[in-house]
């Protein structure tokens, strides 16, 4: 994956042309082209790009919102005192039910928290927030400059001055924050702000910077080493799935083939770990190198707030999609272990896995579900969104639905019937008495029965229309043979061919391990028009009864045309007279009309 990001970004930068020339030399570069995207990356970030806070024009300071209806000088050598005298008036005391807060920043680190109206809110924080940017911008740019931070009572209330730059006017709302006095609150803040800039200019001296980018550089080594790593092991373990596997001594088929699903889920779980594993070390390495640094602490600071959103409804979705495929494997263990541990281990070993499978795959659906909707009601808590009158309300829609789709609780209380009690499963051959209905079964769900009939047509049932059903390949079958033998055959001879028959294909093995049982030949079972029945019955493997019955018919039919013996036919004799006296009116009155009563009327009465 990090291979064809960096084609992708050298193809992008029109290095297509020289890259294609050799596969291999593009291989070869493509980690090459990673550190130094990396590397120029990293330097970028850590060198003269300058704060990206969205500061004021340097030198600038922010006006108070109604600063232009007072013009009187101040005496300070900022703006005077009067002049902030509306900016109070202009940010009043909100109501408590109305109060507000955010944050004030500095370098990307939280500072202080201020208060307004919500609909005030975004204004004053613009305002006490660009005049922080711009006052922090000229002593940083003037590192030898002292740090003079002063409290102004203006209207009764204490307003922040840095080096003669108004900053805000601290309203007895934000001190109720944090249950101090305005006064109190700005000295406290003062201090604060202090610190906060002496470290500002400490970070961004020369030898800071490039300590920073050093260990911004070593980071990002150790993040290309490991996602290298991640990558070869991936790919070491491909090979190695791709290996067969032996199977476990003393293992049957069934345990075989569970074992072959729950390898499966434990490799898709692994996958999709090895896969997001890259990019978020990545993600956590970027955010840790942008705090290194005071310029991009910001965009530290808006990816733990607008990222931890999206993280954390990805790990939801991340942790759901992991118990879905540990409940696939838990669910695999967990009914192989009940049905062969049970009297159904004395079935046949087809008949045992098609059960398995049946109510395997029914089970991983409702878990599936289950857990989705578990998933979802963890995401909405996570959003902060009451799901109490959620639940409520769905489940009185449940209620609702459950009486307006009653068959469809019927189709489930019978799907559940049908696969405890054994009655099919997928790959049996049925006949719904009830529809005249035959198929092969395809697929079983709670609500529906689908049927694959001979001509491939793929028939839905639901299961409460199934009442009466033929399960015509349940543990065994049968093939029922009736043949025909005529009245003037031999019929000790045709019996005898009928024995030799069933010797022959008994003794065969291509044929001998579908049968179950010698073949029985009952006898005379019917004195029909035609001629004698003689029934045979051969007991057969499941869904085998047709291909014995059509290879013993064609071996009969060769032995009884050996032995010149007659099957029963069905003949008609068809007697015609009077045709010599028709043949001689006809030559004697050419006309057809002649000698008929009828032919004096014309043709179109007929």
């Amino acid at each position: 994956m990090s291979q064809r990001v960096c084609l992708d970004v050298l193809r992008f930068l029109g290095c297509s042309g020289w890259m294609g020339r050799s596969r291999r030399r593009s291989r070869r570069l493509a980690p090459l082209g990673i550190v130094t995207i990396s590397l120029g990356l990293v330097l970028a970030l850590g060198m003269g790009l300058g704060p990206l806070g969205a500061f004021p024009a340097r030198g600038s300071t922010p006006a108070p919102p109604d600063a232009a209806a007072d013009p009187a000088p101040a005496p300070a050598p900022a703006p005077g005192p009067l002049l902030q005298l509306p900016s109070v008036l202009g940010w009043p005391n909100p109501p408590q039910e109305s109060l507000r807060e955010t944050w004030v920043h500095l370098d990307g680190r939280p500072l202080f928290r201020i208060t307004a109206d919500a609909t005030m809110l975004g204004d004053r924080r613009r305002e006490v927030q660009g005049a922080l940017n711009a006052a922090a911008e000229t002593l940083f740019d003037q590192p030898d400059e002292p740090i003079r931070f002063e409290i102004r009572q203006r209207a009764s209330l204490p307003t922040l001055y840095l080096n003669d730059r108004y900053l805000m006017t601290v309203l007895e709302s934000d001190a109720r924050l944090e249950r101090l006095s305005p006064e109190a609150w700005a000295v406290s803040k003062g201090e604060r702000l202090r610190a906060a800039l002496e470290q500002g200019r400490r970070e961004r001296r020369p030898t800071q910077q490039a300590q920073a980018q050093r260990q911004a550089i070593a980071l990002a080594a150790a993040t290309f080493g490991a996602t290298v790593a991640l990558e070869g092991v991936r790919r070491w373990l491909q090979r190695r799935d791709r290996r067969p596997r032996p199977p476990q001594p003393g293992s049957t088929l069934l345990d075989t083939q569970l074992r072959a699903l729950r390898r499966k889920n434990w490799l898709a779980l692994r996958d999709l770990l090895l896969t997001l594993t890259p990019p978020t070390l990545w993600l956590v390495t970027g955010l840790t190198i942008a705090g290194w640094f005071p310029q991009t602490r910001v965009l530290q600071t808006w990816g733990t707030q607008n990222l931890n959103l999206y993280l954390g409804l990805g790990a939801i979705a991340l942790g759901t999609y992991a118990v879905i495929r540990l409940s696939f494997v838990a669910t695999d263990r967990f009914v192989g272990a009940v049905l062969v541990g049970t009297q159904l281990s004395t079935r046949p070993p087809a008949r045992l896995q098609q059960r398995v499978f049946t109510i395997s795959s029914l089970v991983k659906s409702i878990v599936t579900v289950t857990l989705a909707i578990a998933g979802m009601l963890v995401a909405l808590l996570f959003l902060g969104v009451d799901i109490g009158p959620l639940i409520a309300g769905a489940s009185l829609i449940g209620v609702a639905l459950s009486l307006a789709s009653q068959s469809l609780i019927k189709d489930a209380i019978n799907g559940c019937l049908i696969l405890l009690e054994d009655q099919y499963a997928v790959g049996d051959v049925i006949v719904v008495k009830a529809n005249e209905i035959y198929g092969q079964v395809e697929n079983i769900t709670l609500r529906v029965t689908q049927l694959r009939d001979p001509e491939q047509r793929l028939i839905t049932i639901p299961n409460s229309e199934i009442r009466i059903v033929s399960n015509l390949s349940s543990h065994r079958s049968q093939a029922d043979l009736k043949i025909p033998i005529a009245y003037g055959s031999d019929l000790e001879a045709a019996i005898a061919e009928i024995e030799a028959v069933n010797n022959t294909l008994l003794i065969d093995p291509a044929w001998r391990p579908l049968i179950l049982s010698e073949p029985k030949i009952l006898g005379v079972d019917e004195f029909a028009d035609t001629g004698l029945i003689v029934r045979v019955w051969i007991e057969t493997l499941p869904l085998k009864q047709w291909d014995v019955a059509r290879e013993f018919r064609r071996r009969l039919k060769l032995a009884f045309d050996r032995a010149q013996i007659a099957m029963a036919t069905t003949q008609m004799a068809v007697a015609m007279t009077g045709l010599h006296r028709r043949d001689r009116r006809d030559r004697q009155n050419p006309d057809p009309w002649a000698g008929d009563p009828a032919s004096e009327l014309p043709p179109a009465a007929y």
